[in-house]
């Protein structure tokens, strides 16, 4: 015997009618489609194509354990694997890091020149020089600058921020980055211990 409380979720696609329920003596028609929860979570997970998009494109008419809509979310938003909405979301995202990843990168490109430029402003100002602007300063630390510095790593670090601002060179990539990275600390290192 069954009641109508049996009935925990009914929707209809391409003429078939789905009903979700624990009971599988519940009153349906011959071509009806009964699943239990347990079954439809079964379905879902498995990726079952069919059942997927005859949620999502289907008609849900009764939906009592909130499972229907929760699925049809979901899959809108791209949030169940191995669907067609999972991938576009996936690419959608991979564009997004892959910009946050191009601003990382010109941001250590960036820090590590205002590192140099920093570094020998004030190795210049100690020896009695102005303040330089960044396009001079290379000159400027071969005339009043130490020679115990290595003017050559910070010509490097210069120079590729430089061209790369003025669209000279693409950004470096993360070897040529680290390579940056590496003579900056170390030109910043060397003023360091003179300053």
């Amino acid at each position: 015997m069954s009641n109508k409380n049996d009935l925990k979720g009914e929707w209809n696609y391409q003429g078939k009618r789905y009903i979700l329920s624990y009971n599988k003596n519940i009153p349906r028609e011959k071509e009806d489609i009964l699943l239990t929860p347990e079954e439809l979570i079964e379905e879902i997970t498995t990726h079952d194509r069919k059942i997927l998009l005859s949620i999502k494109e289907g008609n849900v008419k009764k939906d009592y354990l909130n499972l229907l809509s929760s699925v049809k979310k979901n899959l809108e938003r791209g949030e169940i694997v191995g669907t067609k909405e999972a991938l576009i979301r996936k690419f959608k995202k991979r564009d997004y890091h892959l910009e946050n990843l191009r601003k990382t990168r010109y941001n250590i490109l960036d820090n590590s020149y205002m590192a140099v430029v920093e570094a020998s402003q004030a190795l210049l100002l100690i020896n009695g020089a102005q303040i330089i602007s960044p396009r001079n300063l290379i000159e400027a630390l071969k005339k009043k600058g130490k020679r115990k510095v290595s003017i050559k790593k910070a010509k490097k670090v210069i120079t590729v921020f430089k061209d790369y601002e003025h669209g000279k060179i693409k950004l470096p990539s993360g070897k040529e980055l680290d390579k940056i990275i590496r003579y900056a600390k170390e030109y910043y290192t060397e003023v360091k211990s003179l300053i």
